[in-house]
């Protein structure tokens, strides 16, 4: 039985000499005037920046970390030592009247300046209780963003 291929790529004489794909991607200026999202739009769960300082777990003792942006998804983090990439831990989100427990996977870590080191996390195996505190925080997070008043402690 003979296989068939589904073509890819145009013929040399299609192509007229170039190797170009055969669906060609749109440029985007064209996407965009389709109404195409683009860049930050693109992602699943909306980044909301933030000042606040949390406790990550580190072996025994409590880290403190301060939070760059915050998304239903993952977290982004300053932290004074990195962390080891797929390592799980478990972060403290201090919500008045409660602090709860999310537990998250290091996915990337880069130096920045002043000797700290910015980490990009997902939040893994979220109880729904937890989620529901997490889309809670994050709204008020949002609330407070655009009443001028990025970060510090949120209460309800």
């Amino acid at each position: 039985m003979a296989r068939v291929m589904k073509k890819q790529y145009a013929t040399h004489r299609e192509r007229g000499g170039t190797m170009v794909p055969f669906f060609k991607k749109k440029a985007p200026r064209e996407a965009q005037a389709e109404g195409a999202s683009t860049g930050a739009d693109r992602r699943k769960f909306p980044r909301v920046p933030s000042n606040n300082e949390l406790a990550l777990q580190v072996e025994k003792d409590p880290l403190k970390v301060k939070v760059r942006d915050l998304s239903m998804g993952g977290i982004g983090f300053l932290a004074p030592q990195p962390l080891d990439v797929s390592k799980v831990f478990t972060l403290f989100l201090d919500y008045d009247p409660v602090d709860f427990p999310l537990r998250v996977v290091i996915l990337w870590n880069k130096p920045v300046e002043d000797s700290e080191f910015l980490h990009g996390a997902e939040f893994v195996n979220v109880p729904h209780e937890e989620g529901v505190l997490l889309k809670d925080y994050i709204e008020a997070l949002r609330k407070s963003m655009q009443e001028g008043e990025l970060g510090g402690r949120l209460s309800e």
